[in-house]
């Protein structure tokens, strides 16, 4: 009477061990493109928030200045981004300003990955366009928003 062997042979192990790196792989890539979308989503919600909120503070300075004045109105607004936003644009024009934003989303000279671009055009209509853009720092765009106000009926 023969006995009975126990144990896996050498074939069986290499198979089994083969498997379980394959499940491993896959399980791995999901989970790695599972968090570059919630990266992907994380930035767009900031930059979308950011240009809503920026929207919303050139309603109420045009609300405050009660005119067209393009200079007033973006004067207003870039105090106003700065209380409320933690966000002071540098003007590089009359009515065009840039700030440069970190990772957390906080101004920042250096180590900035995003950029926030802010544009007031007095049309001859007496309305006022705002646009605001944020962009990664490569110049990728991640949201714009234009609003209008103002302006012949």
């Amino acid at each position: 009477m023969k006995a009975a062997r126990r144990g896996f042979t050498l074939v069986e192990v290499v198979v089994s061990l083969a498997v379980i790196a394959i499940v491993a792989l896959a399980a791995t890539s999901v989970i790695v493109s599972a968090i570059h979308i919630q990266k992907n989503a994380r930035e767009k919600f900031y930059a979308v928030n950011l240009c809503e909120n920026a929207v919303a503070i050139f309603r109420a300075a045009v609300d405050k200045e009660g005119t067209t004045n393009a200079q007033g109105v973006f004067e207003n607004m870039q105090t106003k981004m700065e209380a409320l936003l933690g966000i002071k644009p540098s003007s590089t024009g009359t009515t065009t300003a840039t700030a440069s934003l970190n990772s957390n989303w906080e101004q920042a000279a250096e180590d900035a990955k995003y950029n926030c671009s802010l544009a007031l055009l007095e049309e001859n209509s007496g309305a006022l366009t705002f646009t605001v853009e944020v962009t990664l720092a490569s110049g990728a765009s991640l949201y714009a928003m234009t609003y209008q106000m103002g302006g012949a009926s």
